[in-house]
């Protein structure tokens, strides 16, 4: 990866909530000549810690774009606690 100057991480601030405690950084940096960003997400939530990274083009893709993966993601986590249908009785 060719990359021009160090890539630098900066915390955001979140809309909304996601789990019981989350935090987002985003990182700028170039590829090729292409102006990069990635979004990292990582929340906690009933125990389970979980995490969405995504890049793409700077100016193309927004924090609100990992917002939505990881909220999609937080739903099967919470599926996922909670059994799938009533017990089996023998």
């Amino acid at each position: 990866i060719a990359r021009a100057g160090k890539p630098r991480h900066v915390p955001l601030a979140l809309s909304g909530k996601l789990g019981d405690a989350a935090r987002l950084w985003r990182t700028r940096f170039s590829q090729d000549g292409v102006p990069v960003v990635l979004f990292t997400l990582v929340w906690r939530s009933a125990g389970a810690l979980s995490h969405v990274a995504i890049a793409g083009v700077a100016g193309r893709l927004t924090a609100g774009d990992a917002l939505a993966i990881a909220r999609a993601q937080q739903a099967h986590v919470l599926a996922a606690e909670k059994p799938a249908g009533p017990a089996l009785v023998a």
